[in-house]
């Protein structure tokens, strides 16, 4: 059987759960070698042509990878159903020919492709890895952090800005006016959106989280199967519309046979790990709280994972880190940075119980925070240099990755130590 997968980012140019889960599965579909596997997927390298298609190889699985850096959108009905990306997913259709498509996600995508899927006759199965085809932020949560149920008969006033509803020509100006080198260009594109947002009124806001709702129903008809990987999922995308004879309640496959080998040593403490980013719907403050309740001493917690924004807003990780590790649990509690998925799986392979071990921690080299490319010091030359590592691994994979590249990129990259020790991770000299 040919299997099309379709998600919204593959590794290496994207780490987060489904996109790892979706290359995993890929993957393990094609070791069985009665399947031909492929995906499609986005990537956003600012320098490469836009929308431009790029295809290689992950072992035995085919990628076809647009290149979407949201440049060509010009509304908010753009950054869900992109006409040009249907267009460049039909040709990927015709040319690989498959005999069933699943997706794991649409975002950054275009909600058409399951159309065109249908029109050449191809069934679609799709995985309801999160709420996105409900809410367009995606988690069900608002802009203070609080569960909503969606959009409903009036629609999301508050959780949709009104400067996304700026016409064409406000959008491409904004966009010209932050490629300008001048000082103040920010600030003048703020304005602008506070000065779009101020007179826009409500009921536009509204109308157009509907007719996105609208949208998503319509575009979920061309799916012939959905998989709930839980009971809530099911419930909510049940009340969405989707008849329970297309609905099916799916579990997550994992893979665990890395941990089999793994020497689990005796500990008078409790020893968890949590991984993944400090968002409001991953749940630390949940765990956090328990860990506060319980005796001390006698459990510890290792995180792994960054302060990466919910929609921009850090405000949720910032203060978790701030309260829980400064405050209240400071002998409980060590946060490891954000590392590659490499020595994540370093880490998970040496864990003991179900943490990590609780003698490692991570230090990072000097102007390096974590793994993000926090370029605030940086010079020019620096900046260039990174761009053009970030751009090859995009385009090539690790192995081309440092063509071109300066020694302090390639620091930067490699320069990642794991040392005995506690408390949060401080820069060390090289």
């Amino acid at each position: 059987m040919r299997i099309l997968q379709v998600v919204h980012g593959f590794p290496p140019a994207a780490n987060g759960g489904t996109e790892v889960y979706a290359r995993d599965l890929a993957l393990a579909l094609a070791k069985t070698c009665t399947d031909h596997v492929a995906v499609l997927t986005r990537h956003a390298d600012p320098h490469a042509r836009e929308l431009s298609l790029r295809a290689f190889s992950t072992g035995p699985v085919q990628v076809f990878s647009v290149n979407n850096t949201f440049q060509s959108c010009e509304s908010f009905e753009a950054s869900y159903s992109h006409p040009a990306i249907e267009e460049l997913a039909g040709d990927v259709l015709d040319t690989w020919k498959p005999d069933v498509i699943h997706i794991q996600h649409l975002t950054c995508l275009s909600t058409g492709i399951p159309r065109q899927a249908v029109k050449r006759g191809v069934p679609v199965v799709m995985t309801l890895n999160d709420y996105w085809l409900i809410c367009h932020r995606g988690q069900l949560v608002d802009r203070d952090g609080q569960r909503c149920n969606g959009p409903g008969r009036d629609g999301c006033a508050r959780c949709l800005p009104p400067g996304a509803l700026a016409g064409s020509t406000s959008v491409r100006s904004g966009r010209w006016l932050r490629t300008m080198p001048v000082p103040g260009a920010a600030s003048a594109v703020a304005l602008m959106t506070r000065a779009i947002d101020a007179v826009t009124p409500r009921d536009r806001t509204c109308a157009a989280t509907l007719a996105r709702l609208r949208h998503m129903q319509s575009a979920a008809a061309d799916v012939s199967l959905f998989l709930a990987p839980s009971d809530t999922l099911a419930a909510h995308f049940q009340a969405f519309g989707i008849p329970k004879d297309r609905l099916l309640r799916c579990n997550q496959g994992i893979a665990l046979r890395s941990f089999d080998a793994t020497a689990r040593a005796g500990s008078r403490r409790l020893r968890l790990g949590f991984v993944g980013g400090l968002l409001p719907t991953k749940g630390a403050n949940v765990l956090l709280d328990a860990i506060e309740r319980l005796p001390p001493d006698s459990v510890v917690l290792d995180l792994l994972g960054n302060l990466g924004g919910y929609h921009g807003d850090t405000t949720f990780a910032e203060a978790l880190t701030l309260s829980s590790f400064a405050k209240h649990l400071p002998h409980r509690c060590r946060w490891l940075r954000p590392i590659s998925v490499g020595w994540r799986k370093w880490f998970a392979t040496r864990s003991t119980g179900c943490c990590f071990r609780s003698e490692i921690r991570v230090r990072w080299p000097p102007r390096f925070n974590g793994c993000s490319t926090s370029q605030d010091s940086w010079t020019d030359s620096e900046r260039a240099s990174w761009g053009r590592y970030r751009s090859n691994r995009m385009r090539h994979g690790c192995e081309r990755s440092m063509e071109g590249c300066s020694e302090l990129t390639r620091l930067r990259v490699r320069a990642i130590k794991v040392i005995p020790g506690n408390g949060n991770p401080q820069p060390v000299a090289m």
